[in-house]
């Protein structure tokens, strides 16, 4: 029997080239956050996903961007195998899931 990967997804506006990576919060159904990096070749997103795995207790290579590569709002989905404990990280930061 193989290993399960559950995934979970969150809507996310991103604001890049930012003083400091940090959560700033709810904003309609998305949550905001900030990050360092600039929106260029790829690096914000790199920032997105690093910043989303910190928060959720995951790997950042666990951790895609699903929509708005290119965008400030995106959908990002993280995978686990463990998804009673993403689940208590997600709501320790009051994160709002979409079951993927």
């Amino acid at each position: 029997m193989g290993v399960v990967m559950e995934v979970v997804q969150i809507a996310l506006h991103v604001v890049p080239g930012a003083r400091s990576d940090a959560v700033l919060g709810w904003e309609g159904e998305r949550l905001w956050v900030r990050v360092q990096a600039p929106a260029i070749d790829g690096r914000a997103n790199a920032a997105v996903r690093k910043l989303v795995a910190l928060l959720v207790g995951v790997t950042p290579s666990d951790v895609t961007v699903e929509r708005g590569a290119g965008a400030r709002d995106k959908l990002v989905a993280v995978a686990t195998t463990d998804r009673a404990r993403l689940d208590a990280a997600l709501a320790a930061i009051g994160v709002r899931t979409r079951s993927g």
